[in-house]
């Protein structure tokens, strides 16, 4: 009989990193965003010169989204307050 071996890779955890930055990023979108339902997405870019392009993270309502190459896409639903 032959013995079937699980591997189990932990998945890392993202840490965010929040140094002293003296320039703030610079995000842009290419339209004014309107949305009338719960659901939307941004597409856009940003750069920042005092960060490294693969540790820029955005963050929309708690949660962090990846910039890659400069690039990013969020989709994300509005959440119920009150």
């Amino acid at each position: 009989k032959e013995k079937i071996k699980k591997v189990v890779k932990k998945q890392e955890e993202f840490v965010p990193v929040f140094d002293t930055d003296e320039t703030p990023p610079l995000l842009t979108i290419k339209e004014n965003i309107t949305e009338s339902s719960a659901n939307y997405e941004i597409i856009g870019k940003v750069s920042d010169e005092g960060s490294a392009s693969d540790k820029i993270y955005i963050k929309v309502d708690g949660s962090f989204y990846p910039v890659k190459k400069g690039n990013f896409q969020i989709r994300h639903r509005l959440r119920k307050y009150g």
